[in-house]
């Protein structure tokens, strides 16, 4: 299996920072180095409960190419996002290829929004 790479932004409460994201399978949630969460100013999950686990889980909103998904951002050495969230986003992933195509229609998802998925034109006049 190939490495594969997707360059994305992740908005945090003090800036923004791009990345050369990891894909990992079976993922749904993002890897950053701790010192890079702390510099984003990344507030705790509230919804996760991590005490479980022992690990902290943070929230940060996440850009790929057009897409939008606000997701779960945990604590690793390099950054990563997984190919679920990606999926959710439209991409096609084959990392036995090594092989990532960016979706046709960009999507944006937001927490509590049932169903979760929204053209990115029908999110345009929401908040």
């Amino acid at each position: 299996m190939a490495n594969v790479y997707v360059k994305g932004t992740i908005a945090g409460a003090s800036n923004n920072r791009d990345y050369n994201f990891l894909v990992v399978e079976g993922s749904s949630r993002i890897g950053l180095p701790p010192s890079d969460i702390a510099s984003l100013g990344l507030k705790g999950s509230k919804f996760v409960d991590a005490s479980r686990s022992g690990n902290k889980i943070y929230q940060a909103s996440a850009s790929f190419d057009q897409g939008y998904i606000e997701l779960e951002v945990f604590a690793a050495k390099t950054p990563s996002v997984g190919s679920e969230a990606l999926t959710a986003l439209g991409y096609l992933i084959d990392l036995e290829a090594g092989n990532v195509h960016s979706p046709p229609h960009p999507v944006k998802i937001y927490r509590g929004l049932m169903p979760s998925l929204l053209d990115v034109e029908d999110t345009q006049s929401k908040p």
